[in-house]
């Protein structure tokens, strides 16, 4: 569900369980500079994210499954955003507290896209994407309780599946220790984090440097060396550009007038829409896509 005001105000003064898997590096578009930017107060805009949208809005839905599915079980309105009862920078915002008699564990709700499958495991185990490992482990940090159920909803077969993680203090500590020295060493001296290539960095940037306030000034010693690397990375990027495009156009070839070629390792196909435009498309056992 969306935050209120009051849990966006409260979520500035802490790290938030969907945080920590970003600081750990497991998030594929959010890095440091995303969350640092959120404890600013700057957040980035993910109103035009249909991933997040699509999670909120399906949450309810999701969650009336899960309770249809186990009606023995009490599974419990949205929760409030929870801070740890020792450290007040600890914090999280559970989907659902599921309870059966004195046993009671946690609920988080994923719904997946088409593509994504790569990341998950056998039902019943922990073998979930990474970043949700730990915002479970930090759930449960936050709230004491030993189990999390995250219930993955697959839209294109509208099947619910089922998820154990359970708490592990070592991994819990680890966890702790890294959020505890981006808290310290960035958030609280309000120092920015080194910026990473993911696709939220940019507009994180923007968010904390919104206009410039000083003239251009001469580069310091220790920052010589990052315009070299840029023109290194641009030059790389654009032979790699070439090459990615020289072996798609080869291949586009190689099917010419058929619909697509295949083989054990990879198949591509150059197939035509209603409207007669030809869209390619390639598998690769490395890749998944194009």
């Amino acid at each position: 569900m969306p935050l209120s005001e009051a849990q966006k105000k409260l979520r500035l003064s802490g790290i938030g369980a969907s945080d920590i898997g970003v600081l750990c590096g497991f998030d594929a578009a959010r890095g440091p500079m995303s969350v640092y930017a959120d404890k600013l107060g700057e957040p980035v805009d993910l109103s035009g994210d249909i991933a997040v949208a699509l999670g909120h809005y399906m949450e309810p839905f999701v969650a009336d499954l899960y309770r249809a599915t186990h009606p023995e079980f009490d599974v419990s309105l949205p929760c409030d955003t929870l801070v740890h009862p020792d450290h007040n920078w600890i914090m999280a915002t559970p989907d659902r507290i599921v309870h059966a008699g004195t046993d009671k564990w946690l609920l988080e709700i994923k719904t997946v896209l088409p593509g994504t499958m790569c990341h998950w495991g056998q039902s019943g185990t922990d073998e979930v994407p990474q970043k949700y490992l730990c915002q479970a482990a930090w759930q449960m940090l936050v709230t004491g309780i030993g189990e999390c159920v995250i219930g993955r909803f697959t839209l294109w077969d509208g099947k619910l599946t089922e998820y154990l993680v359970v708490r592990d203090e070592r991994f819990e500590k680890r966890l702790v220790s890294i959020g505890h020295g981006f808290w310290l060493k960035h958030v609280l001296p309000k120092i920015p984090p080194k910026p990473d290539g993911k696709r939220e960095t940019r507009q994180a940037m923007l968010r904390v440097f919104d206009k410039p306030r000083r003239a251009p000034r001469e580069a310091r010693r220790d920052e010589r060396a990052l315009g070299d690397d840029y023109m290194l990375a641009r030059d790389a990027f654009k032979a790699a550009t070439l090459a990615h495009d020289k072996a798609k156009n080869r291949v586009l070839a190689a099917i010419g007038d058929a619909n697509g070629i295949e083989c054990d390792d990879w198949s591509a196909t150059w197939k035509a829409d209603k409207n007669g435009k030809r869209g390619f498309r390639f598998r690769g056992d490395y890749d998944g896509g194009e």
